[in-house]
């Protein structure tokens, strides 16, 4: 009778800590930008703040404007993702 073999071989678990450590440096520098250029429009928004607190009416500019080029695609490309929702109910 053959013996069963382990799940992980001797050695995997080296593999997977490197690899998880490989993928979590690669999003950190993503999801942490080193400088305001590189900041996703949520994170750039958070940062308009005055010495006094925050400027609502800054902030709301803000979105609009980080809102507009999502509404312009959608705009193009209004057709495509309307027949792609409504293609998908059917068989």
């Amino acid at each position: 009778m053959a013996t069963p073999r382990a799940a992980a071989l001797p050695g995997d678990h080296w593999l997977t800590l490197a690899s998880w450590l490989f993928y979590a440096a690669i999003l950190a520098g993503i999801m942490i930008p080193p400088e305001a250029l590189m900041m996703t429009i949520p994170a750039g928004i958070g940062t308009v703040v005055s010495g006094v607190g925050i400027i609502n009416a800054l902030q709301m500019a803000s979105a609009v404007l980080g809102t507009l080029p999502l509404v312009f695609v959608f705009l193009l490309a209004q057709r495509q993702i309307v027949e792609g929702v409504a293609g998908t109910g059917l068989k």
